[in-house]
């Protein structure tokens, strides 16, 4: 869970390393995220959905109004984005706990399941098992 002033620095670097003209379509017309405002934030709603749903290709299709050509092509745009917006931010960097740490969460675990037979040597942040 991030710290809710992460949100808005990420939103504007999101803004910054979004680059629209990528999405410009091959046809005359272009796509609706071409003639929309906000294109920024329905690409990124588009990967959360993409992420974070069960949801296979067909249904984002239809729940955004897009083209399976068109849905792949902002996805990968939008993939981009993401990994230029969170390498320019410090908070989204994998950060590997000193051994202190490690011993302290190793400590909590092993309170939390007393049965266990082994010294835990690993966790996953936000993860209830």
């Amino acid at each position: 869970q991030l710290h809710r002033a992460f949100a808005p620095r990420f939103f504007r670097a999101w803004d910054r390393f979004f680059h629209r003209s990528e999405l410009r379509g091959h046809g005359r017309r272009g796509s609706l995220f071409d003639r929309v405002s906000g294109t920024c934030h329905r690409v990124l709603l588009l990967l959360l959905f993409y992420f974070t749903t069960s949801a296979d290709e067909k249904v984002l299709c239809l729940v955004f109004g897009i083209s399976p050509s068109s849905l792949s092509r902002f996805i990968n745009i939008g993939m981009l984005a993401l990994i230029r917006t969170l390498k320019h931010l410090p908070e989204a960097r994998i950060a590997w706990p000193t051994a202190e740490e490690m011993a302290f969460y190793a400590s909590l675990i092993k309170a939390k399941f007393p049965d266990l037979l082994f010294t835990p040597i690993g966790f996953i942040d936000d993860l209830n098992a």
